[in-house]
């Protein structure tokens, strides 16, 4: 009796057939295909979505300063270490007076930067600011900020953002320059617009180009 059981209990426990092991690895393998090259693009999309970013932080900032008459600031902040470690980041500030400050008040007592809560704060995991322009100037140092007063001519202002890991794309530069309403996007060595990212923002004067009957 005991040597039929086991005999049964044998016979359930078949063994995978050679034809049903390359079925499997022929579904590893067809899984593997899709899923690898999307898992690679991850990176280089992500960096190029942190580049976009950046070239939209600098638009608001120029629109603050240029549409709505606001004196605002363009802060940068390394990355940090430690306990409340957080990545290199970029912010928008603006300058507020203090209706209740002296009137012989000046400096700190009578103005206050804060941060512009309605500005997306852009968090670089992907990228790193290899290298800040202020009217040709380079910005150095781990903590800067750009003020753009209205009124007054604006810094051009141009950022080269490096991959942190060579797998994560192209190296991108966003530039603003002082008369552009918008700030323009491109990778390096490759032509303005080329990448498909934006092109120049400048205003152009029709009738100083002899189209002045064109439709705009």
């Amino acid at each position: 009796m005991m040597a039929m059981c086991v005999h049964n209990s044998a016979a359930h426990r078949r063994a995978f057939t050679l034809a049903e092991i390359i079925v499997v690895v022929v579904i590893i393998g067809i899984l593997a295909g899709v899923m690898a090259p999307r898992m690679i693009s991850i990176g280089p999309r992500q960096a190029e979505q942190e580049a976009k970013a950046v070239r939209s932080l600098l638009t608001v900032a120029a629109d603050k300063a240029s549409v709505m008459h606001r004196t605002v600031a363009v802060d940068y902040a390394e990355a940090t270490t430690g306990t409340n470690a957080r990545g290199a980041s970029l912010t928008i500030w603006v300058r507020r007076e203090d209706p209740k400050a002296a009137p012989d008040a000046v400096g700190a007592a009578r103005v206050t930067w804060e941060q512009d809560r309605m500005s997306q704060v852009v968090e670089l995991t992907r990228l790193r600011v290899a290298q800040a322009l202020e009217d040709g100037s380079v910005l150095s140092g781990g903590k800067w900020r750009v003020v753009f007063t209205p009124g007054h001519p604006r810094a051009a202002m141009e950022l080269r953002l490096e991959p942190i890991s060579s797998r994560d794309g192209p190296v991108w530069t966003v530039a603003l320059g002082p008369d552009d309403t918008a700030a323009t996007l491109g990778v390096e060595g490759e032509a303005p617009g080329a990448a498909g990212t934006g092109a120049s923002a400048r205003t152009i004067d029709l009738d100083d180009a002899g189209k002045g009957d064109a439709k705009w």
